[in-house]
């Protein structure tokens, strides 16, 4: 897993690279879930496709 978690006073700091839309809101979500978690900020970025050679 490409994350790191910080908390402070009830608010959860993600950062990292997700591979996918879908992994994000997964992250995202379970954080939200967690028992005294009042704010999730994400600071994460979406992986970047390799660029394809031009011909």
């Amino acid at each position: 897993i490409n994350y790191s978690v910080e908390t402070v006073n009830g608010s959860v700091y993600l950062l990292g690279i997700a591979r996918s839309p879908d992994e994000l809101e997964r992250v995202t979500n379970y954080a939200r879930n967690i028992r005294g978690v009042t704010r999730v900020v994400s600071h994460v970025r979406m992986k970047e496709e390799p660029q394809q050679p031009k011909t």
